[in-house]
């Protein structure tokens, strides 16, 4: 059984409801926002060049006492994660998390690194897509209806998340996942 699928029975268990949220880019360096982009002239200052994939795995819904196991399969299938736009991410996940009726609101991001994306990097400077995630983390900060917290897999995510737990390896993820909803369901 997955971490994901236990932390769903865990999740379940206590009556609290789960989402599943992925995000990636539709292909590597652009996609057809770079070519209207190109079409345009390439004016300056352009912003995201990139076209995005965002993923529901699994909808907000009260976890299940029996999960299905191969729900997260597709998280896994090989070519599918390319570059990262991790700010327009979670605001998306803030945005349907907002969504949910719920008491108390906790977003966990699970991160292998810094936001990227070559096309939108090249061409906005280096730091762009990282200004633009450390702006939506303040903003989520400042508004205090959701508890944004985040895992980084193999990367300290700590400079883009207060609430950052590094797990060294994949094999760590479940002691981190366990750690960070234990902190984030402690009452406030």
């Amino acid at each position: 059984m997955s971490i994901l699928e236990l932390t769903e029975l865990l999740l379940g268990s206590m009556g609290i409801h789960l989402e599943v949220l992925g995000f990636t880019t539709t292909s590597w360096k652009g996609g057809r926002s770079r070519d209207l982009w190109l079409e345009r002239g390439r004016p300056p200052s352009p912003g995201r060049l990139c076209d995005l994939l965002h993923i529901v795995y699994r909808p907000a819904a009260a976890a299940e006492r029996h999960p299905e196991s191969d729900r997260y399969l597709g998280m896994l299938r090989q070519g599918l994660l390319r570059e990262n736009v991790d700010g327009e991410a979670v605001q998306w996940a803030a945005a349907r998390l907002r969504a949910v009726p719920a008491r108390r609101r906790v977003l966990l991001v699970l991160s292998d690194g810094a936001p990227n994306d070559d096309s939108t990097t090249a061409q906005n400077g280096g730091r762009f897509l990282q200004w633009h995630l450390q702006e939506v983390v303040e903003a989520l900060q400042q508004a205090g209806d959701i508890h944004l917290c985040a895992i980084g897999i193999g990367h300290d995510v700590a400079p883009y998340y207060p609430n950052a737990v590094l797990s060294a390896t994949r094999a760590d993820i479940g002691r981190a996942v366990s750690a960070t909803f234990e902190q984030a369901l402690r009452p406030a």
